[in-house]
Formats: C-alpha cells, sequence, structure tokens
C-alpha cells in the first residue's frame, strides 16, 4: 500500500509506502515515509501583486471566524535595496486581541518545527 500524507494546515507532504505480510498475523514488514516536493495539484496560490494584504487579512478573518486561529501578522514586502515595506498588521483572536508585541508561550510548538525540520532535512539528501 502507498499514500500521500500533509501536515495539517501545512504545504508539507509525503509519500508513504507500506508492504505487508499475506500471511497471518498481516505484519507490517516494511514501512517508508518520505518527505517530497507539494504535488502541483495541491500547490498552493500565490497572492496577486496588487491586493496580496487584502487577501491575507480577509483568509485570517475567516480562519478567526471558524476558531482555527488566534495569533498576530505582519505582512510584508520586498522594495528595492531589499527595503522591507510593511503592508498590513493585525492581531486576531476570539477571547483577547492579539498585537505584534503580544508575547505568546509556545508550549511544544517546538515538536511541530522539530517534525518539519526533519522532514526538510529528508527533503534535502534525497535530492543530493
Amino acid at each position: 500500500m502507498s499514500g500521500l500524507v500533509q501536515e495539517r494546515s501545512s504545504d508539507q507532504f509525503a509519500r508513504f509506502a507500506m508492504v505487508v505480510d499475506e500471511k497471518e498475523p498481516h505484519s507490517i514488514t516494511e514501512w517508508h515515509l518520505d518527505a517530497i516536493a507539494t504535488p502541483a495539484e495541491f500547490a498552493t496560490g500565490r497572492f496577486e501583486r496588487n491586493g496580496g494584504a487584502e487577501t491575507a487579512k480577509a483568509r485570517i478573518e475567516e480562519l478567526v471566524k471558524d476558531d482555527k486561529f488566534s495569533g498576530a501578522v505582519l505582512v510584508t514586502k520586498n522594495g528595492k535595496n531589499d527595503h522591507v515595506r510593511s503592508l498590513w498588521t493585525g492581531g486576531q483572536g476570539k477571547e483577547d486581541p492579539n498585537s505584534l508585541n503580544t508575547k505568546f508561550r509556545i508550549g511544544s510548538m517546538n515538536k511541530m518545527f522539530t517534525a518539519v525540520s526533519i522532514l526538510q532535512l529528508c527533503r534535502a539528501e534525497r535530492s543530493s
């Protein structure tokens, strides 16, 4: 059996392959999980040159309404000489409004960063 898996709320994909013994108790004899590039049919769209900040703001407001996001946001654009220009900043949250100065406790989010880092290393190793 093989298939694709996608990390929840992310564009990180992996391909898995599993071989199961035909004889009972049908033990798994092989298991592979390899990070892959995002398949074309799942590629994330890019913001339009004009209106990107408005698109981001609308999407964030939608996520807040669905109780899927609470945090602070900064949308920027590189200009000439790598000057970064702020297009929009905002804090969103159902209970307490957030701002760019809000301090967040990351709790066990380091597990997510570790998992993404490992998958990126796997991808880099496979492409070299």
